[in-house]
């Protein structure tokens, strides 16, 4: 009889004799799937994870496609949340039914959601004869927060979820992969626009517009947890971060970098303390080979003097855009200041005639914002509706940075950390404002906050492994027995 003991042994009393360990009666914690293909996704989660898709890529002027009923514009997210509408109406209808008339079925956030609608709508009723088409405006941008609850029913599964999230990160890679290719090569793909800022008494260029600043930095904050967490891929996170950051240098958006200071901050504190260094390792590797880059020819000097400006100017609000925003947040703090509490409501013009641009005076579709959506939120609905943004918003980001606190789920770290971002970002450009952004907000949080209700269920093995045998001791002897 063979008498050497195993290595892992399992007492029915739980007692360790002769050197022999008890096992561990569970399996390994489970790797979860990377598969980025659409098998397996209904038709309500195609619709969102194209939409995100495309509108990531195509920013601005993907979100512009749509077309005009009568005098209403009706852009592309508008025909994607009624395509999601009519969808799930048609497989859920019970569970919508119950959401439209008591705001059950989408967890605490989604009743959030359902009284910022009700409130949404008797605003527009009151301002329409009076602003009219800028009240409907208005009914839209709040409108757009029904992507959460109607996003939160389609999800089935962290899997779908953890899809979700994939998507949104890779199609920001590939608009910074444009940025980056555009500059370097010179070749015009038609797919970032190239403009120009006054700053330090000089024209210096930019790549894309703030949005696109924005996009690159909620990628470049989602992927640094896979490169911290996830040993698989590692080093193909590590490119498309290395991607993203030299697209941000590019862009010049001070916004975006204030967005991804935020997140790094965040997951210094949430991370242990081996990944913390981790973390500071990652950053300086990063700062390293963007000077490698410049040294190189890849990024001209210039570049990142620009940039140094840029963030500068940023900080001491000497340059135009600072001025341009800060004048606008001293009159929308002024309006709030008359009706705090429920704000000055739908359709009101948020800046003087005088401040205007004169892209603004033709009527395009944000004309006068503040540039601050919280400002925005608070001369529109007051308190009140900057309270019910706030929890849908902290309750979302909660639940992932709960999960991401034990240190092993890079996907929670993922959206704690473009929640962060978006929120930070939010303070200084049209956030809600715009529909590619406010959309983008919802789905994300409609993907953390389902996450964390369906946390409980196993992620899918992408290796089945057998579990591995139990030892148990009878009677003198050690038998084996498989699971």
């Amino acid at each position: 009889m063979n008498t050497r003991a195993p290595a892992q042994v399992l007492y029915p009393n739980g007692d360790i004799r002769s050197g022999l360990r008890p096992v561990r009666t569970s399996s390994s914690v489970p790797t979860a799937q990377w598969d980025l293909s659409f098998r397996g996704l209904n038709f309500r989660i195609l619709l969102v994870a194209g939409y995100l898709i495309f509108s990531r890529i195509g920013y601005l002027p993907a979100a512009k496609l749509g077309i005009n009923i009568g005098p209403i514009p009706v852009f592309l997210t508008d025909i994607v949340l009624l395509a999601l509408l009519a969808a799930s109406f048609v497989k859920s209808p019970i569970r919508l039914v119950s959401w439209f008339v008591g705001g059950v079925g989408a967890g605490p956030v989604g009743g959030a959601v359902w009284l910022l609608c009700l409130a949404a709508i008797g605003y527009c009723v009151a301002a329409l004869r009076g602003y009219g088409m800028f009240a409907i405006r208005d009914l839209a941008i709040f409108g757009y927060s029904l992507f959460f609850p109607l996003t939160y029913m389609a999800i089935p599964d962290r899997a779908a979820a953890r899809k979700l999230v994939l998507y949104f990160i890779y199609a920001g890679v590939v608009l910074a992969g444009f940025v980056v290719v555009e500059v370097v090569t010179g070749v015009d793909l038609l797919v970032v626009e190239v403009g120009k800022r006054w700053l330090g008494g000089k024209t210096i260029a930019i790549v894309g517009t703030d949005d696109v600043g924005g996009i690159i930095a909620f990628s470049l904050v989602a992927l640094l947890p896979y490169i911290l967490i996830e040993q698989r891929r590692r080093w193909l996170h590590a490119g498309c971060a290395f991607v993203c950051v030299l697209a941000l240098v590019l862009n010049t958006a001070r916004c975006a970098v204030l967005a991804t200071v935020a997140a790094v901050i965040q997951m210094f504190f949430l991370l242990r303390w081996r990944e913390r260094i981790n973390l500071l390792i990652v950053a300086v590797c990063g700062a390293v080979l963007v000077m490698f880059a410049a040294a190189t020819g890849v990024l001209h000097l210039e570049t990142l003097q620009n940039f140094y400006k840029a963030v500068a100017a940023g900080a001491t609000g000497s340059d135009d855009s600072s001025q341009f925003r800060l004048e606008r947040w001293r009159y929308a703090v002024h309006l709030w200041r008359l009706h705090p509490l429920l704000g000055n409501g739908f359709g009101v013009p948020l800046a003087k005639s005088t401040i205007l641009a004169p892209k603004e005076l033709e009527g395009q579709f944000n004309v006068g914002m503040p540039h601050n959506t919280f400002l925005f939120l608070l001369c529109r609905m007051g308190v009140m509706g900057l309270a019910l943004v706030w929890f849908c918003w902290g309750y979302a980001w909660y639940g992932a940075a709960a999960g991401a606190r034990d240190g092993s789920n890079a996907d929670d770290f993922a959206l704690a950390n473009i929640l962060v971002g978006m929120a930070v970002f939010g303070s200084f450009v049209l956030f809600f404002e715009r529909p590619m952004n406010g959309a983008a907000f919802w789905i994300m949080a409609a993907v953390a906050a389902r996450d964390a209700a369906v946390g409980a269920a196993p992620l899918p093995l992408a290796r089945p492994r057998p579990a591995p045998p139990i030892y148990r001791y009878q009677g003198g002897a050690i038998a084996a027995r498989y699971p």
